[in-house]
This record gives C-alpha cells, sequence and structure tokens, in this order.
C-alpha cells in the first residue's frame, strides 16, 4: 500500500506539499476526533511552529520565557529558543513517569511568562488537568509536547482536551511512523489552524498567490512523497497501539518483582492510560551500576537507550 502510495505522487508530478498531506491531516485528525492536525516536517518543527503563534493570539515579546520540564528531549528547550522565547525549567514529579511537577509549576509561573510547556514522556502524561486550570487563571495557553504520549488518555479524554495546541512527532521510533521524519500540529481552534498553515509558510495565507508575509515563520513544510509514506499506516494504528500495549503491559506485570531494585514505567489506573511508546528503567543506585544492566539486555537482544537526563547538563544550554 505504501509503495503504491509513493508512486501516486512519483506519477502526478507534484511531490512537495500538496493533496496527500492534506488526505493525511484530514486522517490523522480523525483518529483522536480532533478538528485539525496541521503537518510539519518534524516534531521539533512542530514545536517551534506552536510557539511561535503566541506572537500572534498573546502577544508575545523575545525573550519571555515559557515554562517546561527539567528532564526532557533536547527539542522541548530548542524549540523554545528557535521562536525566541527563553527556557524556564520546572523539575520533574517522580521517577517512575519523568513528569513535570505540576505542583512546582504555579511558583514557577511569572509576569514574564508566556506560556506553559509539558512534555509527555514515555507514553505518561503530566498532570494536564491541573496545568490547564494554571495557565486558565494566569491567562497563558498550554502546549503539550506530546510526541511520546499521543495515544495517551487523562480521564478518558485525549491529550487535546487540556491544552490548545499538541504537538506530536511520527519520527521512526515513534507510536505511528512512516520510516520517515514528520511531524503535526493539533488544534481545534479553526484561528490556530488557519495561523500554524500560515507560519509553516514562511507566513502566507493558505493558497495565497501573493507573497505576502503576515506573521513571524518559517518553513516548516513536509511533503506529498513524506505524507504517502505515513498514509498507509494511519488506517492501522490502533491495532499497532493495542499490540504494542499487549507487550508493554507483559513487561509491567513482570517486573514488580523487581521493584526494590529499580523504578518502571507505571501501569494504567483509573485517572490514566498510558500510550504505549517505551518502558522505562530507572535503577537505584545502592544496587549496581547500570553498565551490568545495559550488558544483561545486549546479551539478551533487548534493543534500549539512555533515558535523556537533566537538559541544563549538555553543553548546548550553556548559554543559560
Amino acid at each position: 500500500k505504501t509503495r503504491q502510495l509513493i508512486n501516486e505522487v512519483l506519477d502526478s508530478g507534484w511531490t512537495t506539499m500538496g493533496p496527500k498531506t492534506k488526505e493525511l491531516e484530514e486522517k490523522f485528525a480523525a483518529l483522536f476526533g480532533y478538528k485539525f492536525a496541521v503537518a510539519m516536517s518534524s516534531g521539533t518543527a512542530s514545536d517551534t511552529a506552536a510557539l511561535m503563534t503566541l506572537y500572534e493570539t498573546h502577544n508575545a515579546k523575545e525573550g519571555m520565557n515559557v515554562i517546561c520540564p527539567a528532564l526532557s528531549f533536547i527539542a522541548t528547550f530548542q524549540a523554545i529558543r528557535a521562536a525566541g522565547f527563553t527556557p524556564k525549567p520546572v523539575d520533574i514529579k517522580d521517577r517512575c513517569t519523568l513528569s513535570i511537577n505540576e505542583n512546582k509549576i504555579k511558583d514557577a509561573v511569572d509576569a514574564n511568562t508566556i506560556a506553559i510547556m509539558p512534555v509527555g514522556l514515555m507514553g505518561v502524561l503530566p498532570n494536564l488537568k491541573y496545568i490547564k486550570e494554571i495557565a486558565d487563571k494566569r491567562g497563558i495557553p498550554v502546549i503539550l509536547y506530546a510526541c511520546e504520549s499521543y495515544t495517551a488518555q487523562l480521564e478518558k479524554k485525549f491529550a487535546l482536551e487540556y491544552c490548545d495546541i499538541e504537538v506530536v512527532s511520527c519520527y521512526t521510533a515513534h507510536i505511528l511512523s512512516g520510516g520517515t521524519e514528520y511531524g503535526f500540529c493539533l488544534t481545534n481552534s479553526k484561528k490556530l489552524n488557519k495561523l500554524l498553515k500560515m507560519i509553516r509558510n514562511h507566513g502566507r495565507e493558505p493558497n495565497s498567490t501573493y507573497f505576502n508575509h503576515k506573521c513571524y515563520s518559517l518553513n516548516f513544510k513536509n511533503t506529498d512523497l513524506h505524507s504517502a509514506m505515513l498514509l498507509a499506516n494511519t488506517a492501522d494504528m490502533w491495532n499497532n497501539v493495542k499490540t504494542r500495549k499487549e507487550n508493554l503491559n507483559i513487561l509491567i506485570n513482570h517486573c514488580k518483582k523487581y521493584q526494590y531494585l529499580a523504578s518502571f514505567s507505571p501501569p494504567d489506573n483509573n485517572i490514566y492510560t498510558h500510550a504505549p511508546h517505551a518502558f522505562n528503567i530507572v535503577l537505584d543506585n545502592k544496587y549496581g551500576q547500570i553498565s551490568i544492566l545495559q550488558e544483561l539486555l545486549n546479551f539478551n537482544q533487548i534493543e534500549w537507550k539512555r533515558t535523556f537526563g537533566a537538559i541544563s547538563q549538555h553543553r548546548c544550554m550553556d548559554y543559560l
């Protein structure tokens, strides 16, 4: 099916962003019952574009701060920086979820805060309901970086119920992938949908024949060739999620007896339904070196990667 769609694009002679991208946007939004999905070239581009909307929607000024977790993928900080803002990190809550500590957000928000950007790491959503309450009281938006958690639910609702823009990535390691780079900004706002489409295309209004650059923007467009590679997989996404969920639950249940050694990805409960992105292990330092665990995983041919760690420790953050 994927090869067929790619051939259709090649035969059409139109390989840049066009009808296949529009079709994918509609089908991806429909997977969650959302109104709009705006295709971008990557999750990082989607983050940056989502933050750029703040200049038009909230009269943002360059240098204002965006609340974000201190532990996340580097794209969180880099996108804030690229959009012209300053990252303001808040510590995470616990080792199991790696989520931002919502109780510390209230103290971190100040007069110079323009948005809150929580992150759903390892398939686990942060406490978006409480975070949205804090944001609403301050009149600032919530932009969720959900690249690893976009099938998760909070109180049987998908994440966009609790934020203004949800950012997702379809990078090859994520829940839905076409084996390439891809990202979306998800929203239920008609205004934000139009604005995001302008931001991804140098500030030009959709379908405009004029070079009328109306907002701060860049080129974040994807192509119909990339869209075709992802399009075939959307129809089977929920079946894949089901299988991945079954595998994740096997790991969670098996490792209950090892909780004295490490913290693991949490099971679902009455409030949270987690996305099956990865199985997280945080080793307790009292019980040995992480190199031993890595050797054990390698011996059993189990693929692994290190968790991101504190962003402040990376050299690219020295400017802060």
